[in-house]
């Protein structure tokens, strides 16, 4: 009987301990996920405030060579898969390409205005589509499961095989009186 009750009681703190590290480790990577999001738009926003004035002037004097260069600066950030500028009668203007972007992204569109102004206003000169792909965080969330997981279950083999021998120990100890 204390046997049974024994491996009833380990087997139930093992699946104890199981549940407890996956929903841990759920939450773990859920919030690191949200993270790595949130650490793309930012990034973004800085592609946006420090892009927009080089990209404005060579769309203004009718730079293609230009545009197109800025365009390539900005998919050669990490997470930007593609940039496209777009003039105010919707004629792509020009196009780069970071690889094949992934299944899922962020993408932002920013208008471009003129640099300098007239009658007290500045003219939209077209837009920026700028996508940045997740890829890179699944990748980093992947990795981070994998070795969360292998450590946690390494911490609950030593637990259960601790909880075994001091389980044997009592129950052998109990028998023996």
């Amino acid at each position: 009987v204390e046997n049974a009750l024994g491996r009833r009681v380990i087997a139930w703190m093992l699946l104890c301990s199981l549940g407890l590290a996956l929903v841990s480790t759920t939450a773990q990577l859920y919030v690191n996920y949200h993270r790595g999001v949130a650490q793309v738009e930012q990034r973004l926003g800085v592609i946006e405030r420090s892009s927009i004035s080089a990209l404005s002037a060579a769309v203004w004097n009718l730079d293609q060579a230009q545009l197109k260069a800025e365009l390539i600066d900005i998919v050669a950030l990490p997470d930007v898969s593609t940039a496209a500028f777009v003039d105010a009668h919707g004629k792509t203007m020009a196009v780069a390409n970071n690889g094949v972007p992934g299944a899922d992204a962020i993408v932002r569109v920013v208008p471009v205005f003129s640099p300098v102004e007239r009658s007290g206003s500045r003219i939209e000169l077209g837009r920026l589509t700028i996508q940045a792909s997740l890829d890179g965080v699944r990748d980093d969330l992947r990795s981070e499961a994998i070795l969360t997981l292998a450590s946690k279950g390494g911490e609950i083999f030593v637990v259960f095989f601790m909880m075994l021998l001091i389980t044997r120990l009592f129950v052998g100890v109990g028998e023996a009186g």
